[in-house]
């Protein structure tokens, strides 16, 4: 299956992402002529890695490199496919699915990508290390529609001997990353032949997998399946022939400790569990016959809950039985019916975002990303899925997005700020 990315954010245009390739085919109904079909990478000046089932019978009419906003035709660099190398022994997206797209024109000013060369190596490989990966596909499962900016998110990698309880043909040539609980956080349809990626403390980057497979998108008790590319080393190298650049270690360096020496004369509003509950609407329940529940999980805190629809892409509302220890989260917001039931708690994300947010507050410190928005859910519900954000801040003003690692409280009266810890992160 071709699969886009759930429960991301958009990649900052300032991203060392250049080697990111978009496989796109002729299609008049689309507004630029041009559909996305699949993901690639540049691996080499006139080669792009991808899978195999993104190009079973015909190359692509052109491949767009470099560019993150594929609604622009002319951004990035053009090349069309002069061949397709498949892999001799791919049958079906589950095993072997990997293909080699010569280019027509080598890529001379952009740096291709690295691709790991040790399997089952940390960092690079290690099971719970977490890991991109980025694409134009759907947000959502049978959506239809591939996104226009590409997008970003984070998994942990999970052993072989997990990911075979839902799947019966991982081998060692597979590599599986995801969550099966709330987090969903995957790649969807669109994203398949884009890279699964290793980035260290200095933001080199060393791509481990081939977006291949998947049950839906994001879907409970399912992981997302890749193809090790380390395991495929000497086929590729072969095919290009020429011998590809190895992967750097680099060992991280902890960040300073000391405490910010500016700090602004306001200070963001410490927040407890009491205060999340105090915001909930009691009594009511999200029943409406038009209203699609994603799942229901086994919690009774309210930061678990909440924080299980923060991080969940298209949810609105959560909703706490405490009697049934359950938490259900819904796609639509203001969905309440009275029920008199003390014991059913209801969590209206924008409501709860409103009050969380301290106004005229700005950041600066280690900054993990940025993107133009002025959604204050979108700003918060991307930095809650970034495994090293912990503070996002929406600048009005300029109609941007912020997420840091670290903060330096500053004043500022164009901007809101949320501190992830308020809402029962991890980070």
């Amino acid at each position: 299956m071709s699969t886009r990315i759930v429960g991301g954010w958009e990649v900052p245009e300032d991203s060392d992402y250049g080697w990111m390739a978009s496989l796109q085919f002729k299609r008049k109904a689309s507004p630029t002529g041009y559909q996305p079909n699949c993901g690639g990478t540049l691996i080499h000046k006139r080669w792009v890695l991808t899978a195999a089932h993104c190009v079973p019978y015909v190359a692509p009419n052109r491949i767009q490199i470099g560019a993150y906003d594929i609604s622009d035709v002319n951004a990035g660099v053009i090349r069309k496919v002069k061949q397709v190398v498949r892999h001799p022994d791919w049958v079906d997206d589950k095993d072997n699915d990997l293909a080699l797209l010569k280019l027509n024109k080598p890529v001379k000013d952009i740096e291709p990508i690295v691709l790991n060369q040790f399997p089952f190596t940390a960092p690079f490989e290690a099971v719970g290390q977490v890991v991109n990966v980025i694409g134009w596909g759907f947000e959502e499962a049978g959506s239809g529609v591939f996104t226009d900016q590409l997008m970003e998110t984070e998994v942990p990698i999970v052993s072989n001997e997990n990911c075979s309880v839902p799947y019966d043909f991982i081998t060692d040539d597979h590599i599986c990353a995801g969550y099966s609980d709330t987090y969903n956080q995957d790649a969807c349809t669109g994203d398949s032949g884009g890279p699964l990626f290793y980035k260290d403390s200095d933001g080199k980057i060393t791509q481990v997998g081939i977006v291949t497979y998947g049950k839906g998108c994001a879907d409970f008790g399912y992981f997302g399946v890749y193809m090790r590319n380390s395991q495929y080393l000497s086929w590729i190298e072969g095919v290009i022939g020429t011998t590809l650049e190895s992967p750097k270690m680099v060992v991280s360096t902890p960040a300073p400790t000391s405490a910010p020496t500016n700090a602004p004369t306001k200070a963001p509003t410490e927040r407890s569990q009491d205060e999340l509950v105090q915001a909930a609407t009691v009594g009511t329940q999200c029943a409406n016959a038009d209203t699609t529940s994603f799942k229901t999980i086994d919690t009774i805190s309210a930061k678990e809950c909440f924080w299980a629809c923060l991080t969940k892409a298209g949810c609105r509302t959560s909703l706490i039985d405490i009697a049934n220890e359950t938490c259900t989260l819904y796609k639509k917001n203001q969905c309440e019916t009275a029920t008199g039931n003390a014991g059913h708690e209801l969590y209206e994300k924008d409501d709860i975002l409103d009050s969380f947010a301290e106004n005229a507050l700005g950041c600066t410190g280690d900054r993990v990303g940025t993107f133009k928005t002025t959604n204050a859910r979108k700003c918060l519900s991307s930095c809650a899925r970034k495994s090293n954000c912990n503070f996002a801040v929406l600048d009005v003003k300029d109609k941007r997005c912020f997420m840091y690692e670290t903060c330096e409280f500053t004043d500022d009266d164009t901007s809101q700020l949320w501190e992830m810890s308020d809402f029962g992160s991890s980070n």
